[in-house]
């Protein structure tokens, strides 16, 4: 199981302008911490152990100003530099997902995640 994201800067300045959001890269969203299994009913059956997260971005991306990568809960930051490889336990490692901003020169960049399942025999 697995998904891409992909990041563009133009979209995510378009799609501030339709929401009437101002464009400030420097606002903080605060986003809850989870775990790739979530919190809702039904999750005992979720066979997801571990989670792999590649992010492809240029060699100039910095992910301190221009974002991505996640936050573990106890505060420590994974930024997302490029062709690093990102190990999570899918069921207890609690993380939050940091918003992609990129910059003028950095328009765009992704991730590729994939789920590693626990057999189910």
């Amino acid at each position: 199981m697995g998904t891409l994201r992909w990041y563009e800067r133009k979209t995510r300045i378009a799609a501030q302008a339709l929401l009437a959001q101002p464009e400030d890269d420097d606002v903080s969203i605060d986003r809850p911490f989870g775990v790739v299994c979530g919190d809702a009913e039904g999750t005992d059956n979720d066979l997801r152990r571990l989670s792999a997260m590649l992010y492809l971005s240029s060699k100039e991306w910095d992910a301190t100003t221009c974002g991505g990568g996640v936050t573990m809960e106890g505060g420590e930051s994974v930024g997302a530099v490029r062709d690093r490889i990102l190990l999570l336990r899918s069921d207890t490692c609690t993380h939050r997902p940091e918003p992609w901003k990129g910059n003028e020169n950095n328009e765009e960049a992704g991730v590729i995640t994939v789920h590693f399942v626990k057999d189910s025999l």
